[in-house]
């Protein structure tokens, strides 16, 4: 990857922030896995995942990078049968999340576009390491009549060296590069329900509908709430789906709403970010010629709403506020599928 850049200002010599790098990475991973029958309604499965990766990379203008990390993951998860179809799980993870090649590079990626403390320069951290977390999860699926099922889970994760941005200026410019910052917590919980009405009473039309809620909290230690979310983590959403198969025609049309919810984030004690909430929906209609020929006509994100972003950064010199409006597009698919 390479930029090539001139920047000119009145009076002054033209600047020419050239820069090039050339990255690799390479990944090395092994694992063993078992699962045992301990009876007819209970099963265990245990496995054990190591992995290595060395991202190296030699890049214009600043020194060479060589980072190396490998983590242990082991997984032990429990199945229990219950009466019928009912089912118990419960699982104990061990998981990471590695830098992205642009988080490790220290190369700087400068913002043209007005810089300051809520649109600032973006370098990389090569001394980043990699998030690593302990989960417990627990779920229970109960199956009332064919082809309906209600299920709850819940979820708690602990994540150690988790990754923020810092903020700071450098040479009158603000900057924002990765580190690792302690720890943090994330807890969710999600219902889930399938329902065909044929379930309910017989005759009913061949409608059948699906719905999930989830709700999720997290703090990081590191920054002092409230607010003290993780970045990027959705406090809720919602999904409603529902596919109608018609019995005079080959013809089944569907849909699906997909609702997420927004709010605020505190990044920092003086940085605040704030997403708005979106609604997607997507239709469907499937003609189906025969077992081997369909004719699918789709359409996506039918509401084109715009995603809003806000930033908020104040001090104790004043505050500063940027709001964001990007715009979305709808999509149109028509596919013919076959099978032989």
């Amino acid at each position: 990857e390479f930029r090539r850049e001139r920047q000119l200002s009145p009076g002054g010599p033209p600047v020419l922030p050239d820069e090039d790098y050339a990255a690799t990475v390479r990944r090395l991973a092994l694992f063993a896995q078992d699962e045992w029958e301990v009876s007819a309604r209970w099963s265990l499965y245990l496995g054990l995942r190591w992995e290595t990766w060395r991202t190296a990379s030699a890049t214009g203008g600043t020194g060479p990078v060589d980072v190396r990390a490998q983590v242990w993951s082991p997984v032990l998860q429990s199945l229990w049968k219950l009466a019928g179809k009912d089912q118990l799980r419960l699982a104990v993870t061990r998981t990471y999340k590695a830098p992205q090649i642009f988080q490790l590079i220290p190369r700087p990626y400068l913002n043209d576009n007005g810089n300051s403390p809520v649109n600032p320069d973006n370098q990389g951290n090569p001394a980043l390491r990699p998030e690593l977390a302990w989960g417990l999860d627990a779920a229970y699926e109960y199956y009332p009549a064919e082809g309906a099922m209600l299920g709850a889970s819940a979820s708690l994760r602990r994540i150690g060296d988790v990754m923020l941005d810092r903020l700071y200026q450098d040479k009158g410019r603000w900057v924002a590069t990765p580190v690792n910052q302690g720890r943090a917590q994330v807890r969710g919980i999600e219902l889930e329900a399938k329902l065909p009405l044929s379930a309910l009473w017989a005759g009913a039309p061949a409608l059948d509908l699906r719905a999930n809620v989830a709700r999720n909290w997290s703090t990081v230690d590191a920054v002092a709430g409230p607010d003290n979310r993780l970045d990027g983590q959705l406090p809720w959403s919602a999904n409603l789906g529902a596919d109608y198969r018609l019995a005079s025609k080959p013809l089944t049309l569907g849909g699906n709403l997909h609702y997420q919810g927004g709010g605020p984030s505190r990044e920092s004690n003086q940085l605040l970010a704030w997403q708005g909430a979106r609604r997607e929906l997507d239709l469907y209609a499937l003609w189906k010629f025969s077992d081997q020929l369909r004719l699918r006509v789709s359409g996506g994100n039918l509401l084109r709403q715009l995603e809003r972003t806000r930033s908020l950064y104040a001090d104790g010199g004043g505050s500063l506020l940027r709001t964001v409006d990007a715009g979305s597009y709808r999509t149109l698919r028509v596919m013919l599928e076959g099978s032989l």
